[in-house]
């Protein structure tokens, strides 16, 4: 093991929550900001559902010989998307396979049909 040095080079910054920003030339703020964003983002358009938004950041710290690497990672965690249900009839092919019938009008009911001048 070399002898450490005790004091940083004057263009030097001490790694603390202060600078963590300032790892890879900034990449680390922006990439901690953008996770932020989403989280936010996502909390403004489906907040109702009051479930948590997470970010997660994760400091990796490697020996690389007398020297240290400092990699950051910052991680969302969303609820997932979901639809509301789609009821439909359970039926079978003409294969004897097992298919799901609904309509597309109506998603909470099989058996509406479409309005008359209405694609489906």
């Amino acid at each position: 093991m070399s002898e450490r040095r005790t004091r940083p080079k004057a263009h030097q910054r001490t790694l603390t929550l202060a600078t963590v920003g300032q790892l890879a030339g900034g990449q680390a703020e922006a990439i901690i900001n953008a996770a932020l964003r989403a989280a936010l983002r996502d909390t403004e358009d489906r907040g109702a559902d009051k479930k948590p938004r997470k970010v997660t950041i994760e400091l990796e710290l490697r020996k690389l010989g007398d020297s240290v690497s400092a990699t950051a990672k910052a991680k969302t965690s969303l609820p997932p998307y979901l639809t509301d249900p789609t009821i439909g009839e359970l039926t079978m092919n003409d294969r004897g396979q097992p298919e799901m019938q609904f309509s597309p009008v109506a998603p909470e009911n099989p058996d509406q049909p479409a309005l008359s001048g209405i694609e489906e």
